[in-house]
């Protein structure tokens, strides 16, 4: 998308920036953000510095933009005073606009997180209330815990591996497993030698 406001050029020969030229720049830079590299590409098409963009961007926060086309719609005579405020009414209101689009992707995105911490509950509570497992597998005893890692069609070697890929030395999580090191260390990289 190009810009189809002229730059203009002041007496001493400094770029002049028509507010429709401002109004649709920043259109473009919120859009940019999508793509990686938009903002500096298009900073370097229309030959400007993060600055000018920065003030452009104050401006537009404060409402300078709106309340210069109001004026300018004011001073306006005739039957362009009435499309001169027409166009600024249209700004205000693609303002609005903008802002109740953010407002609703927020409700959106908070709406989807509520979904997914509801079925989480749903899960945690269906998980607790089941009967399989009665004890806890760390209040285990031996053998009751070999039976657990059965029923779950695990091993005590692939449990002592995902303690270890969780953070937890490989002493820490034989001693919790029950199961001797030099058996982790036999079992886990194939010994057959014995």
């Amino acid at each position: 998308m190009t810009i189809s406001v002229e730059v203009g050029r002041t007496p001493s020969g400094q770029r002049s920036y028509p507010l429709g030229f401002k109004v649709e720049f920043l259109q473009l830079w919120d859009a940019a953000t999508l793509e990686r590299g938009g903002r500096a590409r298009l900073l370097r098409e229309h030959a400007l510095s993060r600055a000018t963009v920065r003030g452009w961007l104050h401006a537009r926060d404060r409402g300078d933009f709106e309340a210069s086309m109001v004026s300018a719609a004011l001073k306006s005579k005739g039957s362009r005073r009435v499309d001169a405020q027409e166009r600024a009414e249209l700004a205000r209101l693609r303002a609005e606009n903008k802002r109740l689009k953010k407002k609703v992707e927020q409700a959106e995105a908070i709406q989807e997180i509520m979904g997914k911490a509801i079925e989480l509950m749903d899960g945690i509570t269906a998980s607790s209330t089941s009967e399989e497992e009665p004890i806890p597998p760390a209040l285990m005893s031996a053998e009751q815990y070999q039976q657990w890692l059965e029923r779950k069609g695990l091993s005590l070697v692939e449990t002592v591996s995902a303690l270890v890929a969780a953070g937890m030395t490989v002493a820490a999580a034989c001693a919790w497993a029950g199961l001797a090191r030099a058996s982790f260390y036999r079992l886990s990289r194939r010994y057959r030698h014995y």
